[in-house]
């Protein structure tokens, strides 16, 4: 049978090209689609990369309840000493640090700008995972010594020093002068970061005052806990220390990592299904031209089928004998369109650089590569029922009466 299957495609090279055509299209598209929405996917996911996925930035903003006689409208800025209280009260959090920030002019010889100066501790670098190109982060030495140092992003490496290696080097902040000990690494995922500088938040807190405030803090908890419980016993022992009410929804602004990675998974999923539709879609359109293909090949071949089954064929004989030629068909096209996809998703990756662009190389995994075979088989079945069944129903002596 299957010789007999193979002699009637060669036998008929139009017809089997034509069919090929549309199923080799929709699935060339399918894999296309697939493979360069999973590459967005990929290099969506990897802007997060940059963050701890189990931390949290808040931002301190205004009471909008009035509590106890305290009007609404109160303005809330955090201390240093809630930080060690939050951490003591709430076992969840494992590493906390403020974030406080001031504009200031930065120089060196005959070149000056101003530039975000950011006060922070050692357990900042465990929620913002920064890369270093040359030197390193802060250390708990750098905050307990109040040393002068600080990190500085690749802008301001290149505005002072031109291309050599700043590690070890000085510059003037405000009015005093700091080493440099790293330079953060120019990539898509801490692109935001190459105008920034950062100092031990005890030298910003002393150097540029503030009294000891600042308006953001962040922190990361353990992977088991919950994010809206740990929201709501931050929200209370603050509100109990700052004599607002915890209900004020709008007292803390919480960006959770972990919500965001959440919303962005709903968001490629939905992305994911609406691509598998169109281009199911379009291979719907190929298996529909292969049907209507092979029906015209069954009625082009009735006085065959009279023949085969007045010598004693059988019905599942002649009905596989149709539904095989087009399973063959569909795959072999399928296979086509799929190499002539995977071909493009290689070529489109060759002018793609995941350090700057918002997309990762597309690709096929193992999974999609066996879901689109697995469709494929499912179109040529179906693709083959038509003809099959005409082809079945016939009787030998209409067959041959037919023809004649």
């Amino acid at each position: 049978m299957l010789q007999e299957i193979i002699a009637n495609i060669f036998s008929g090279k139009m017809r089997f090209t034509l069919s090929s055509i549309g199923i080799g299209w929709g699935v060339l598209i399918l894999v296309v689609l697939i493979g360069v929405g999973k590459g967005l996917e990929d290099g969506i996911f990897n802007l997060f990369k940059g963050f701890a996925v189990n931390s949290i930035y808040v931002l301190a903003s205004k009471t909008t309840l009035p509590y106890r006689g305290n009007p609404a409208g109160q303005q809330i800025l955090f201390a240093e000493d809630d930080l060690d209280m939050l951490k003591n009260n709430i076992p969840s959090i494992i590493s906390i640090s403020p974030e406080a920030s001031t504009y200031q002019n930065v120089s060196t010889g005959d070149l000056s700008a101003d530039y975000e100066i950011k006060g922070v501790y050692p357990e900042y670098f465990n929620m913002k995972l920064l890369e270093t190109g040359s030197g390193r982060t802060l250390n708990h030495l750098d905050e307990s010594g109040q040393r002068k140092v600080i990190l500085i992003g690749s802008n301001v490496a290149e505005m002072f020093f031109d291309g050599s290696d700043p590690v070890g080097k000085h510059l003037t902040v405000g009015n005093n002068v700091y080493m440099v000990v790293g330079v953060i690494r120019n990539t898509l995922l801490n692109n935001t970061e190459e105008r920034q500088i950062y100092m031990p938040y005890s030298v910003h807190s002393t150097t540029f005052g503030f009294a000891g405030k600042f308006p953001i803090l962040a922190f990361t908890y353990s992977e088991k806990s919950d994010f809206n419980v740990i929201k709501q016993r931050f929200k209370e022992f603050m509100g109990r220390k700052y004599h607002f009410s915890p209900q004020d929804d709008r007292a803390f602004f919480f960006s959770s990592v972990e919500e965001q990675v959440k919303a962005f998974n709903s968001l490629f999923d939905t992305i994911k299904t609406f691509l598998w539709f169109i281009g199911i879609s379009t291979l719907v359109g190929g298996v529909i031209g292969v049907a209507n293909i092979m029906y015209a090949s069954a009625r082009e071949r009735t006085y065959e089928i009279g023949i085969r089954k007045a010598v004693g064929a059988r019905k599942s004989e002649i009905r596989w004998m149709f539904i095989g030629e087009s399973v063959i068909t569909t795959f072999f096209a399928g296979m086509a369109g799929m190499a002539l996809g995977f071909a493009i998703l290689k070529t489109i990756g060759i002018f793609i650089d995941p350090d700057k662009m918002l997309l990762e190389k597309p690709g096929l995994n193992l999974v999609t590569s066996a879901m689109t075979m697995l469709i494929l088989m499912i179109c040529g079945t179906l693709a083959g029922l038509r003809p099959a069944i005409y082809a079945t129903n016939l009787q030998p002596i209409d067959s041959l009466r037919k023809e004649s």
